[in-house]
């Protein structure tokens, strides 16, 4: 089974497709994502990481979501990105309507 697991972390630094190396808030990403990530793998579950900060903006995120077709996702949700959030889960359920969402 595959897993996709989403860092949202647009709140503060907000999409940007060409981000430069050494931009703090464009390539730190959550311990706790990374920890669930390998904690999958090892039990033999495909992963799929998608940073939302690397993306265009959230067409971009529904072109993945349809391409990646998973049947569970995990959202990492730091309290700026609460809104963000909310329309990354309305999204994955709109383009797979079957899939979970965590």
């Amino acid at each position: 089974m595959k897993v996709c697991l989403v860092y949202v972390g647009i709140g503060v630094s907000g999409f940007h497709l060409n981000r430069e190396r050494g931009d703090r808030e464009g390539f730190w990403i959550s311990h706790g994502m990374a920890s669930v990530g390998a904690s999958a793998e090892a039990a033999g579950y495909g992963v799929v990481g998608v940073d939302l900060r690397q993306l265009s903006g959230f067409d971009e995120f529904e072109t993945i979501v349809r391409d990646i077709n998973a049947p569970v996702y995990g959202i990492s949700v730091p309290m700026v990105d609460q809104y963000p959030a909310l329309m990354t889960a309305y999204l994955i359920k709109k383009n797979n309507p079957n899939s979970i969402v965590i």
